[in-house]
């Protein structure tokens, strides 16, 4: 199977691209890496947080219908976070992968 990467890092440092030779450590892309580092375990941690309280409001709603939507709606809003999470991060990783560079590390 032919290889469908578009190298652009390569490319960069071939025709002698000022800053080709960066690694994901120096520069602008190491303070986004460090923020997303940062952010995604708070992110989780906060997701995790919001099902639970959804949880815990369904099972105090005794039997009440708008406690009951409300409950499920917080449910719901944590999954849409969820999805959105993950989505970012495949994002961010095909795009690293498809064009052959690495400019956001994820620790």
């Amino acid at each position: 199977m032919p290889d469908i990467t578009l190298n652009i890092k390569e490319i960069a440092e071939s025709i002698g691209l000022v800053g080709a030779d960066k690694t994901p450590e120096a520069g602008f892309s190491a303070l986004i890496s460090s923020l997303l580092s940062a952010t995604l375990p708070i992110a989780s941690i906060m997701l995790l947080a919001y099902l639970v309280w959804g949880g815990i409001e369904w099972i105090n709603s005794g039997g009440d219908k708008s406690k009951i939507e409300n409950a499920q709606k917080r449910m719901t809003q944590a999954v849409v976070g969820m999805v959105i999470l993950a989505g970012s991060i495949a994002i961010f990783n095909f795009v690293q992968f498809f064009l052959g560079v690495e400019f956001f590390k994820f620790v």
